[in-house]
C-alpha cells in the first residue's frame, strides 16, 4: 500500500483559516451573525472576520479582504461561513445577497450553501 498524498498548499492554508474562524467565532460567540475565513492564494496570510450588524452591510467575507486582500480581494479564499447557537455549537452560514455580488462563486467552496435565485443563479460570477 502507498501512503496517501500530503496535503496541497490549498488544504494546509484552508486548515488555517478554518482554525483562525472557529477561534474568533468561539471568542465572539453569539454577539455576531457570521464569522469567516479565508487566505490569500498569493501571500499565503490568513485571517478571520466577523460580520457587523447585517444591516449595515459589513459582512465577515469583508472584514477578511480587508485584512489579506490588499489591492486585489479576488485573490482571498473563503471558508464556510458559522454562526454560534446554543450550546456553543458552530453551525453554517450560507453566502448572502450582497457577498455574492462582492465575490465571485470560485472564492469559496464548490459545495457552499448560498442564497439561492440571486446573483450567482442568474448571472454567474459578478467580479
Amino acid at each position: 500500500t502507498s501512503a496517501p498524498p500530503p496535503p496541497s498548499w490549498d488544504d494546509i492554508m484552508r486548515a488555517q483559516a478554518e482554525m483562525a474562524r472557529d477561534d474568533l467565532a468561539r471568542l465572539v460567540k453569539r454577539k455576531v451573525a457570521a464569522t469567516v475565513g479565508g487566505y490569500n492564494q498569493l501571500t499565503g496570510q490568513f485571517a478571520a472576520g466577523c460580520s457587523a450588524d447585517a444591516r449595515k452591510g459589513f459582512c465577515a467575507e469583508d472584514a477578511v479582504a480587508a485584512q489579506i486582500g490588499g489591492d486585489n480581494p479576488s485573490n482571498v479564499v473563503f471558508t464556510p461561513a458559522v454562526r454560534m447557537v446554543g450550546g456553543g455549537k458552530l453551525v453554517p452560514v450560507q453566502v448572502c445577497k450582497q457577498c455574492q455580488e462582492n465575490y465571485a462563486r470560485d472564492q469559496f467552496p464548490p459545495d457552499i450553501g448560498y442564497e439561492e435565485n440571486f446573483a450567482w443563479d442568474i448571472f454567474g460570477d459578478l467580479p
